[in-house]
Order: C-alpha cells, then sequence, then structure tokens
C-alpha cells in the first residue's frame, strides 16, 4: 500500500483498517480514527512494514490500538500520536519490533505504548507524553537494543520510560527526561 489515506473505518473484529494474512507494507499512508477490535488500524501478516506513515488517533477495543503484527514489524521515519487501547498496547504490539527515526506521541493504552514479546530495537526515536495504565511507553520482553532515543513525561504504574521482563536490556547515549 503505498501513498493511500485510511480514515475512520471501523472492524467487528480485527484491523480498522486493514486485516491481512500476508506480509504488509505501507508507504506514506495515513491511518486515522479507525477502530477495531484488535489493531485499531491494522492487524495481521507474519511482518510489516510502516514507513513514511502517520499512525494516529486509532483505537483497539481489546488489542493494540495502532499495529497488532504476528511477527516481526519494522518502523521507519513514522509518527504515531493519540492510538489507544483500553486493554492492550496503545501504538503496537508484535513479536519482533525495529524502529527507526519515530515518534510516539500522546498514546495510551493498559499494557504500555508499544509491546514486544520477544526483542526490540529502537534508534534514533522519540516517546514523549504517552499515558499508560500499568507498563510505560516501551513493555518488552528478550534481547533489546535502544540507541540514541530520547524519553520524555510518560507515564505509568511501572517502568513509565521501560518496562522489561526477562530482559536483556542495551541502553546507549539516549536519554530520560
Amino acid at each position: 500500500v503505498e501513498t493511500s489515506q485510511f480514515l475512520s473505518n471501523s472492524a467487528d473484529w480485527y484491523g480498522g483498517a486493514i486485516c491481512s494474512e500476508e506480509n504488509i507494507t505501507a508507504v506514506t499512508c495515513i491511518f486515522k480514527s479507525n477502530i477495531g477490535h484488535e489493531g485499531g488500524a491494522l492487524f495481521g501478516g507474519n511482518n510489516a512494514l510502516i514507513k513514511n506513515s502517520t499512525v494516529a488517533e486509532n483505537e483497539g477495543t481489546r488489542g493494540s490500538g495502532g499495529l497488532q503484527v504476528t511477527n516481526h514489524v519494522k518502523i521507519i521515519d513514522s509518527t504515531f500520536t493519540n492510538n489507544n487501547a483500553k486493554y492492550s498496547s496503545g501504538a503496537m504490539k508484535a513479536e519482533c519490533i525495529e524502529i527507526q527515526n519515530s515518534t510516539f506521541n500522546n498514546n495510551g493504552g493498559r499494557d504500555g505504548v508499544i509491546m514486544a514479546n520477544e526483542n526490540i530495537k529502537v534508534i534514533r526515536s522519540h516517546f514523549m507524553n504517552n499515558n499508560c495504565t500499568y507498563y510505560g511507553a516501551l513493555n518488552i520482553k528478550g534481547t533489546s537494543t535502544i540507541i540514541n532515543t530520547t524519553f520524555t513525561a510518560n507515564n505509568a504504574k511501572t517502568g513509565a520510560a521501560i518496562y522489561g521482563k526477562n530482559l536483556i536490556l542495551r541502553v546507549e547515549s539516549s536519554q530520560f527526561i
């Protein structure tokens, strides 16, 4: 999918805008004001690439507010703003996640902004003003790397910036403000 807008779509089950069993690539897209049971904007796919895109004001009524992907998701030069999930992560959930040059602002969820069940790598990104019920901006497990990333004014009951379980974490040149 390239240069497309998905606005105000609603699904009773999976993926308010897109539900796919295949790999998903979205380049220069806008996902805004979509609602889905799991994956407010997008659900499914073994792997997903989101590049130069905006994911904003989406809601997951059970699963993640923005994206929920089965295996690996890669986010490049994208913005996630005002996504919300009542029972899961506000912006995204996947097994493995790689994020580069992206911003996560004012997202909310019960289980964090981003939930990675295995590994996460975050490079040159910014997490700010995110408000989560239990876990903070990153709710992660496994081997994780954070490089040149800033966490500013995030709120949660546990680990406002990073909450980890069974975690091997490497942090370099990052700020927690």
